[in-house]
């Protein structure tokens, strides 16, 4: 039974150890500022307007992912986060 918990104790800190060396190794680092830095936010023309339709939209770019928003949903969520501020930082 001691040897059980031993095991479990040993197993924990080897883990704790193990994440601690891989969470600064520089190839994380650089993975998590590729991300960073493949995420865009511009604005576009929508080139085929229909009726009362925004004359633009707001692109966001996350590595192949695409999304479009109108200024009014963006001004909703800048409402948002400056309303909860604990949520962003």
């Amino acid at each position: 039974m001691i040897l059980f918990f031993v095991g479990i104790l040993l197993g924990v800190i080897v883990t704790f150890i193990f994440n601690k060396i891989i969470s600064t190794t520089p190839e994380l680092n650089e993975a998590i500022n590729n991300v960073v830095s493949n995420t865009t936010l511009k604005e576009v023309e929508n080139k085929g307007k229909k009726g009362a339709a925004d004359s633009s939209y707001w692109l966001l770019t996350d590595g192949e992912d695409k999304y479009l928003f109108t200024n009014e949903q963006l001004k909703t969520a800048k409402n948002r986060a400056l309303k909860n501020p604990e949520d962003i930082s």
